[in-house]
């Protein structure tokens, strides 16, 4: 489990450089027993070129005194090549980084399945961990990389809260989904919860 502030500061970059927000959710975590505090982009002031957010560190610092983990959004853009994810996995890693969201894969042909693999062992070899976000749905490797915690390929909590009965997908989810041969990457969001009751009653 990982406490998440995308949805809560508004689904934009901006909000992910609200670090009293972002300090108040690693609290959260420690004390709700959770390892991880997912940073969502806009933890790099240019994530391009790979330029930390000046709090990073501190972040990154405040959360390992609380026995949290951080993990880290990227754009699968900027780790599809070797050269790339040795030069950020090595700097993440050495900063205290426990992790990465890989985001926007966005294709099954053949060379971006290969870049999975690519990413799982560049991963293994920094000791971090990886969820992969806005990808296809997962095939059995978590048995030969254990440390892929999950796979989203789901329509998750921005199809819920726009379009669908939100009953009817997280009572369908664990029949279709959950069960299936990899862990999901899904975002609950409790507010969306309430907020659909207090509109139904």
């Amino acid at each position: 489990m990982a406490s998440w502030t995308w949805l809560a500061e508004g689904e934009t970059r901006e909000g992910q450089e609200n670090i009293d927000a972002i300090k108040r959710y690693i609290d959260m975590a420690a004390e709700l027993g959770w390892k991880y505090f997912l940073w969502d982009d806009g933890w790099q002031t240019d994530p391009a070129n790979n330029v930390m957010n000046p709090h990073a560190q501190e972040v990154i610092d405040y959360a390992a005194e609380r026995g949290i983990g951080i993990l880290v959004w990227v754009n699968e853009d900027y780790i599809a090549n070797d050269s790339d994810r040795e030069t950020r996995f090595k700097m993440w890693s050495e900063m205290g980084i426990k992790g990465i969201k890989a985001d926007f894969f966005d294709g099954e042909q053949q060379s971006e399945i290969a870049e999975y693999e690519d990413i799982y062992k560049d991963l293994a070899k920094y000791k971090m961990v990886g969820i992969m976000h806005g990808c296809n749905k997962a095939t059995g490797e978590t048995r030969t990389y254990p440390h892929i915690l999950s796979r989203e390929a789901i329509r998750g909590d921005e199809f819920v809260n726009r379009q669908a009965s939100i009953q009817e997908q997280l009572t369908i989810l664990p029949y279709i989904r959950l069960w299936s041969i990899c862990p999901i990457n899904i975002q609950g969001n409790l507010l969306a919860i309430q907020t659909r009751r207090s509109e139904a009653s």
